[in-house]
């Protein structure tokens, strides 16, 4: 199992769309704003495998400016 605490750079234009895009991403949940054009993410994944393709689905989402992993945890 991997956890990751991720925050994720928006474009201001198209930050509605993105988190919306960002939400419907399969272990994703979304947590907040804390200021314009950030969201702060938790990622889960079974797998370090999964946990990066989701990060590369993450950082491919239209309005998605970067994804900065703050905290990763993995339970081997």
């Amino acid at each position: 199992m991997v956890i990751a605490g991720i925050v994720v750079q928006l474009h201001p234009q198209d930050e509605a769309a993105a988190l919306a895009a960002v939400q419907t991403l399969p272990g994703v949940r979304y947590e907040g704003t804390p200021t314009p054009g950030h969201a702060v993410i938790v990622l889960e994944a079974d797998d370090d495998r999964t946990a990066e393709a989701s990060l590369k689905a993450l950082s491919e989402v239209p309005g998605v400016l970067g994804v900065y992993p703050a905290y990763i945890h993995s339970e081997v």
